[in-house]
């Protein structure tokens, strides 16, 4: 899996962070990484297969990887739903991000009265488990919900991070479990050799889409319909030459990063 390290523009809680190929951020994806992730995940797959479950999606990062997770369900025969959090307010509860800037996400309205046998959280990266266990306080305090499970590409918490969730879980008598396709230090993270913008292989029309409207594509984009996308996110990073080599903003508050100026782009989603 194609993970990398950048800087992180103007952000005083957090310097650098990683980002991983599969997520559409620096580069295209087209139907083998989902077909990756989904392979992934049906590993941590219980046979016989788990109960009902929703799998929720944390915005913005984890939007693809839930997808993913949620196909796999599918391919493993357990009855699923595939829901994400907005940073926009959707009118249901509330919890915050710890690090970055600490945004506020919301679940979707009544999410917790449509939940399954048990919640399926998946993100990208968990850092200190912060956003996690606010999430978990908000589903717990709200709900009669039994078990969640918790999904990540990388587990990079330390093992005072990772002492203080499983004491929290305890203490809070909550039946949570975690798993990660990775874990490790950030600062032990191999990194793969950059994609390179001037590729041949990039798609002669360039498929960008804004925000959490990802969510929306990415079923076509399995099926065959698009044949690559790129995310045009909020993630503010800094251009360091590697793997950041440029940036454009979009909409005051986005950002495309590595595109190629001489091709034909198609932008749809938010705000477009």
């Amino acid at each position: 899996m194609g993970t990398r390290i950048v800087q992180r523009d103007a952000n005083p809680k957090r310097t650098h962070a990683i980002t991983f190929e599969h997520l559409a951020k620096l580069g295209p994806i087209n139907a083998i990484h989902l077909h990756d992730l989904i392979e992934c995940f049906r590993a941590f797959i219980d046979a016989p297969p788990s109960p009902s479950c929703t799998v929720l999606g944390l915005t913005e990062s984890g939007i693809v990887p839930s997808f993913a997770m949620q196909k796999a369900c599918e391919a493993a025969g357990i009855d699923s739903e595939w829901r994400c959090s907005s940073r926009d307010d959707t009118g249901g509860l509330r919890f915050r991000e710890s690090h970055s800037h600490a945004p506020e996400h919301f679940l979707p309205h009544n999410f917790l009265d449509q939940i399954g046998e048990e919640l399926w959280i998946v993100e990208d990266e968990v850092t200190s488990g912060r956003t996690i266990e606010n999430l978990l306080e908000c589903v717990y305090d709200s709900s009669n919900i039994r078990k969640c499970r918790v999904f990540a590409l990388l587990d990079a918490r330390s093992e005072a991070d990772r002492q203080r969730f499983d004491d929290l879980c305890q203490i809070r008598d909550w039946d949570v479990t975690l798993q990660s396709i990775l874990r490790m230090a950030p600062s032990s993270v191999v990194l793969n050799k950059r994609r390179d913008p001037t590729s041949s292989a990039a798609p002669v029309t360039q498929h960008f889409v804004v925000g959490e409207s990802i969510a929306a594509a990415l079923p076509s984009l399995l099926y065959g319909d698009l044949q690559g996308l790129q995310h045009i996110t909020l993630s503010p990073w800094a251009i360091d030459g590697e793997h950041v080599v440029s940036r454009q903003s979009w909409d005051g508050c986005y950002y495309i990063y590595n595109a190629l100026n001489d091709e034909p782009k198609q932008i749809w989603g938010e705000h477009v």
